[in-house]
């Protein structure tokens, strides 16, 4: 039986919110579910570090489905979503969905938008998708070749069929860059581990021909694809032949000019200069602790953008970066972008040794925070007098309250 589980701060002005509402909505459904069991976890507590780690907790509030003891996926990232009558929906949902397979079973099934979230969170990360148009007398013959191909790869991917001639599949077309030119065609959501986000990838043009868009139709194209996708280990890590999709805006929806905001066609070659360190900003527009982390960002960004005018010479530029994640995509594989705000470190002299900020014990989403990590990771900002009185001590006091 699916079970919520939120993850809190008690100071966070959000979960006091959202708590109300979470608390009507377990009294709610009792009758109607009584196996589901509301629980809350205050994730400041030490007791629950590896906890937040386990389960990626980076912003407030988080609320988890599980079921049989298994994350299934997020719900209520949006505040419009933070209501009695969608947490009942999404409850009831998951309740009427059957048992997942057993381990190693072959998984294939009919995409569901509803139901996608969950697929975030599977064990199976790669997870392959064959999308047509039922109208064409073809798709029956293709949706049977490719369910031979998820009994080939049993236990390695997900295979998911997409009608686009259906409408409640309109949202995610131009996700996977499909439209009713290219069908049918193969695409793959390649889930980051630890769930959250996903990067994209279809066919290269320059690969098997066999399998590019309008052309995959038998189950020796599609396996040919998978294969292709699965090479040398890890997908996200270079290891496949297949290439990412990139989305980007023409330009950044938000201008400030202390802080670099980047698009999808940017962001790689803006952070890749050597001799620059990047502070790196993920948000979602509609957010709201990205929006209330903004006025720090800008504030420490034209502190540092004077600061990097006087640095030694030799040292590192120290530069804040922000980009949209929900429009643009980022290369680089080892940077996830999931849950908002995100916040990566990304070293001048080491662009593939990136920090995830977020975990940090001492980081928090204010200046504070942000100072405190600069100068821990830049010698030349931590030989600042003005710099370490704003930083944090070890037991997270601030200097200037000392």
């Amino acid at each position: 039986m699916a079970q919520p589980v939120s993850a809190a701060v008690v100071r966070c002005g959000h979960c006091k919110k959202l708590e109300s509402i979470y608390q009507a909505a377990a009294t709610k459904i009792k009758p109607e579910l009584p196996n589901v069991r509301f629980t809350k976890v205050d994730t400041t507590d030490d007791a629950c570090a590896e906890t937040k780690a386990k389960y990626g907790i980076t912003g407030f509030p988080m609320v988890f489905l599980f079921r049989g003891g298994e994350k299934l996926y997020k719900i209520m990232e949006e505040v419009s979503d933070r209501n009695v009558e969608r947490i009942s929906h999404l409850v009831h949902f998951e309740a009427s969905q059957p048992p997942p397979p057993p381990p190693g079973a072959p998984i294939f099934m009919k995409f569901d938008l509803e139901g996608s979230s969950k697929l975030m969170e599977h064990k199976i990360k790669s997870q392959i998708a064959f999308f047509y148009a039922a109208s064409n007398p073809s798709s029956t013959a293709w949706i049977s070749a490719f369910e031979e191909v998820a009994t080939e790869y049993a236990g390695k991917i997900i295979a998911l069929y997409v009608d686009i001639d259906d409408p409640k599949n309109r949202p995610v077309l131009g996700r996977f860059n499909v439209n009713a030119g290219t069908v049918p065609c193969m695409r793959v959501a390649q889930i980051y581990e630890a769930g959250g986000g996903m990067e994209i990838f279809m066919p290269d043009p320059k690969a098997n021909q066999a399998y590019q868009d309008r052309k995959v139709k038998s189950k020796e194209a599609m396996s040919a694809f998978t294969s292709d996708h699965l090479a040398k280990g890890d997908p996200l890590k270079g290891g496949r032949i297949t290439i990412p999709y990139l989305r980007s805006e023409p330009r950044p929806m938000k201008s400030h000019p202390a802080v670099h905001d980047l698009v999808g066609t940017t962001y790689d070659d803006f952070i890749g200069v050597k001799g620059r360190a990047c502070l790196s900003f993920f948000y979602m527009p509609t957010c709201p602790h990205c929006a209330e982390l903004e006025p720090h960002w800008e504030s420490v960004a034209t502190q540092l953008k004077e600061l990097n005018k006087n640095r030694p010479e030799g040292a590192e530029e120290v530069v804040m970066v922000r980009m949209n994640t929900v429009r643009n995509d980022v290369a680089h594989f080892q940077i996830f972008t999931g849950s908002y705000p995100t916040i990566y470190w990304i070293q001048a002299d080491d662009k593939e040794k990136v920090v995830l900020v977020n975990h940090e014990p001492l980081f928090s989403l204010d200046e504070e925070g942000m100072w405190t990590h600069l100068s821990r990771s830049v010698e030349w900002l931590s030989k600042i007098p003005s710099v370490q009185a704003k930083v944090k001590t070890e037991d997270g006091e601030d200097k200037e309250d000392l």
